[in-house]
């Protein structure tokens, strides 16, 4: 099950920084839906950041933003080659708003998969009740990429700090608006992730997570 992605996209012109004589101009594309309340407080850890290193939206910073609103496509291309390298039959249930809730979790039930990975968006993260109610009546294992979802009732979650990245994006926007090039700048990746395991979940599917998985695990929900 998958909406849009999580994250943002920063743009400027290609291969210079800002220019010196006017007040700089960034703009944001969001993958996931801009109204949810968790996209809201990535924005403000960001903005944060920002105006930790100077960079004051209003005052010496514009900030324009648009959301993508859950276009999955990426996801579903990968899903695909994933299932391809490991011999594994693949579909995908795709929301994009609270309405394909309904057919979404018939599609999965009519199915009967041995497993459910549901990707990491804002949009899926404010309906995370609906979701972790459907995986624990129609009994399914269910793994997310968003941590909170473990502990919130989920079977498992692996995934990256969240606000990490928007520290991080923050950085480029300063080193780009005192002139770095973007194209001189590295493409930084995820380096810390949270394993989350729920074994009171996992007690209620009946499955045993192995003594080899939880030792790795960040955290264990008894």
């Amino acid at each position: 099950m998958l909406a849009g992605a999580i994250g943002m996209l920063v743009a400027f012109r290609p291969g210079h920084g800002q220019p010196k004589s006017k007040i700089p101009r960034i703009g944001i594309l969001w993958f996931g839906s801009m109204d949810a309340p968790t996209a809201a407080r990535n924005r403000a850890v960001f903005r944060q950041r920002l105006a930790a290193l100077g960079c004051i939206e209003g005052k010496n910073l514009v900030i324009e933003q648009r959301s993508a609103d859950g276009n999955a496509h990426t996801y579903v291309t990968d899903a695909m080659e994933a299932g391809r390298k490991f011999n594994l039959s693949i579909a995908v249930s795709e929301v994009g708003r609270a309405e394909d809730f309904p057919n979404a979790f018939a599609m999965i039930r009519d199915m009967r998969p041995d497993a459910v990975l549901v990707m990491g968006d804002p949009f899926l993260g404010e309906h995370r009740s609906e979701v972790l109610a459907f995986a624990a009546t129609a009994r399914l294992p269910a793994a997310y990429d968003l941590p909170n979802m473990a502990r919130e009732g989920g079977l498992v979650a692996y995934g990256p700090l969240l606000a990490e990245h928007y520290v991080a994006g923050a950085g480029y926007v300063d080193r780009i608006l005192k002139g770095a090039r973007p194209a001189d700048l590295p493409v930084e990746q995820p380096t810390r992730f949270e394993l989350v395991i729920n074994l009171k979940a996992a007690k209620a599917l009946g499955l045993t997570i192995p003594q080899s998985i939880i030792v790795r695990a960040d955290e264990v929900i008894q």
